[in-house]
């Protein structure tokens, strides 16, 4: 009969010792563990527009992951491309966007030198294997009763949906977005330059409104800190004859020189003129459009 030298037959056998080994041998035998979402890996793209930017110009996107700041290519980009698109590790992130919008405008003058600066903030939790989307876009808000400086706002959404480019396995997942509010700063004009917010009339009137006397009075501050000298041009809708409302013109933009010079403006810095309604800001035949023309607007003289 055959005989086999057993290692362990004589020896003590440590009890802790076969616990160990038997784990060691489980460990090595069983297969790896995939982990819980299937992936190791995520992406993160970042897209902007399109911008309703009526009365400025997009000049600038800073996007900031987890505080660390992203480069952009370029911030006139279809909405239907990808500015960014980076790996990061599945976890939380935070996304950071800044815009800021130039005042432009041929005929408000108002508008120019100012600058908007807008944030906007989200909170991700990227899981491996998914794409996690940033959506970002100005959104202009039209109505004649809306405040300039509230006219834009910076909208940001966050999506997320399953991708073999994230490297994960298994079809895709229903989108899942989410609005989320962002504040809006209107700063202190860029340049020296003072700008005149919207003052505008009633149908056939020359008496400066509410608005239009809280609007000039920030403008006579500004000018007092300024020497800067300035023209007011008067402005009416297309109803009445060309004669007339060259008149009315004039006395609208009378009624901003009389109003400016009781605030401390000196005479010697403003002068004032009429177009009447021979530059009209908009053509329709309708109300709101007839506001938005009854109006006086201030330029700088050199």
């Amino acid at each position: 009969m055959a005989r086999f030298n057993n290692p362990f037959i004589g020896r003590r056998v440590d009890p802790l010792r076969t616990v160990i080994l038997g784990l060691v041998l489980l460990a090595l035998s069983a297969p790896a563990v995939a982990s819980s979402d299937g992936a190791s890996g995520a992406l993160l793209a970042i897209y902007f527009g399109p911008n309703e930017t009526e009365g400025a110009e997009l000049r600038q996107v800073v996007v900031r992951l987890d505080g660390q700041e992203i480069t952009i290519p370029a911030v006139s980009v279809a909405a239907e491309q990808p500015i960014v698109e980076l790996p990061i590790t599945p976890g939380p992130h935070v996304v950071d966007v800044e815009v800021r919008l130039d005042g432009h405008s041929e005929f408000f003058t108002y508008m120019e030198g100012y600058r908007i600066q807008m944030r906007g903030h989200l909170d991700m939790q990227v899981r491996g294997g998914e794409v996690a989307v940033v959506k970002g876009s100005v959104v202009h808000e039209s109505g004649f009763l809306v405040p300039w400086e509230a006219r834009h706002r910076l909208a940001l959404a966050s999506t997320s949906y399953r991708s073999d480019r994230a490297a994960r396995s298994g079809g895709a997942a229903p989108v899942q977005e989410t609005a989320v509010a962002t504040p809006v700063t209107l700063t202190a004009p860029v340049a020296s330059a003072c700008v005149l917010e919207p003052v505008t009339f009633g149908f056939d009137q020359a008496t400066l409104t509410p608005a239009s006397v809280r609007a000039l009075t920030r403008f006579a501050d500004c000018l007092g800190k300024s020497s800067r000298a300035v023209r007011l041009e008067g402005h009416c809708d297309r109803r009445g004859s060309a004669a007339y409302n060259q008149a009315l013109g004039q006395r609208r933009a009378d009624a901003v020189v009389k109003f400016l010079r009781e605030r401390g403006v000196a005479a010697a810095r403003l002068t004032s003129g009429s177009l009447g309604k021979s530059r009209p800001l908009c053509d329709e035949e309708s109300e709101a459009c007839h506001a938005r023309n009854r109006r006086v607007e201030a330029l700088p003289v050199d």
